[in-house]
């Protein structure tokens, strides 16, 4: 694989912790921004900042000039759905806004400050982690499906959008994972960090649209899916 620079947003731990170090072992230049601190062997540089913080848009700009042009960005942001304190009372709603703007905004955020450099270059490569939750209907986690749902079809757009200047746009969307918000009662075809760091190194190479991974997984929820609407459509038809 050719190396080159990356950058690397909520990298310092699960699937961008370890795609961080599959980069580096390969001798890519990485930059990791994240609100832990992370500090590994090789050419790494981390930025200790929350994506929610005010500077965060201005941190990224200055980071391209630092360190980029970027050949890679990798957005890795996550924040679970809350499902201990959804469950808790459905009137707990708690840190609805706050999982929006972590897992979506951010990344709105980062293209705004970061693609049109890259269009400028005529390269580079986005990818952001989705989730097969961005078809599902889950009560204990309205704003973390909500974000998902979202950052699939804006990932799609963008694609569209950037279409023939050079800069290709990657939607990952992984199933279960086994990180700190791998918190289900179930978590049907797990698969391990690392394995989804190959994943996304693969696709790094290969450049597609979307990824879906593993696609049985994403099998299983277009048919879950499929049972939830025919399940409400059955209760619409009963009396009241």
């Amino acid at each position: 694989m050719a190396t080159g620079r990356a950058l690397l947003v909520g990298n310092s731990d699960g699937i961008g912790r370890a795609l961080t170090g599959a980069l580096l072992a390969q001798g890519w230049s990485v930059t990791g921004l994240s609100r832990s601190a992370l500090a590994l062997p090789g050419d790494y540089l981390h930025e200790q900042l929350d994506v929610n913080d005010p500077s965060y848009p201005r941190t990224l700009t200055e980071l391209w000039s630092a360190r980029g042009p970027f050949d890679v960005v990798v957005h890795c942001v996550g924040v679970g759905s809350g499902i201990e304190r959804h469950r808790a009372g459905g009137e707990d709603l708690s840190g609805e806004a706050h999982t929006l703007r972590t897992n979506l905004v951010s990344l709105v955020e980062l293209v705004e400050q970061l693609l049109p450099s890259m269009c400028a270059h005529g390269r580079g490569h986005l990818l952001g982690l989705s989730s097969i939750a961005d078809r599902l209907l889950v009560p204990d986690a309205p704003s973390y499906v909500a974000s998902k749902a979202a950052y699939t079809s804006y990932l799609r757009c963008t694609a569209a959008r950037l279409r023939g200047t050079g800069v290709a746009v990657t939607n990952v969307r992984f199933g279960f994972v086994d990180t700190k918000m791998a918190k289900g009662d179930v978590r049907p075809l797990m698969v391990s960090a690392e394995r989804a760091a190959a994943v996304l190194l693969r696709a790094i190479r290969r450049r597609p649209h979307e990824v879906t991974y593993p696609r049985l997984a994403g099998a299983l929820a277009r048919c879950v899916r499929l049972g939830q609407d025919l399940a409400t459509g059955m209760r619409d038809l009963l009396p009241r």
